[in-house]
């Protein structure tokens, strides 16, 4: 039987890493749609003495993480639901025209393909700025007590 002590312990790791790097999309401005803060959940695994904690989050996390090198399109659609929701306001063009929401997006694409998109490393930040004592002496307090448990049935 794993221990229910260090699986709640690893749970509460988990859900550090999510309220922090919540907050720094939050903060950074990142996270317009707001699905990739409300997805984030954590998982807790552990088989055969071997603990595991998984943070699962949306699959474009990395793009926000490590950027983006220029040379491709991007994904057009999520582009278009990026401008509707953040929303991108258009500025009045050169020929004192709007940019349709086509063209803004376009104009968007375009401009990512050409340029990329720089990191913004939250996630690595946030696991650098917490604070692994709670959670290194929990662990030693959960490994001593399995440890007495088991010298104690010797």
């Amino acid at each position: 039987m794993e221990d229910d002590i260090l699986l709640h312990i690893l749970q509460q790791y988990g859900n550090q890493i999510i309220d922090s790097y919540r907050r720094k999309l939050y903060e950074g401005g990142s996270n317009a749609t707001g699905l990739l803060g409300n997805s984030l959940t954590t998982q807790v695994n552990a088989e055969d003495g071997i603990y595991e904690v998984t943070l699962q989050i949306q699959d474009y996390w990395k793009y926000l993480e490590y950027g983006r090198l220029p040379g491709t399109f991007p994904n057009i659609d999520a582009i278009r639901k990026w401008i509707q929701v953040k929303p991108v306001i258009p500025t009045v063009q050169s020929n004192g025209k709007i940019p349709t929401l086509e063209q803004l997006t376009f104009l968007i694409s375009r401009k990512i393909a050409r340029d990329g998109i720089e990191p913004r490393y939250y996630l690595n930040n946030t696991l650098d700025e917490i604070d692994l004592t709670p959670l290194e002496e929990g662990i030693t307090r959960s490994l001593e007590k399995q440890l007495d448990n088991e010298l104690r049935q010797l």
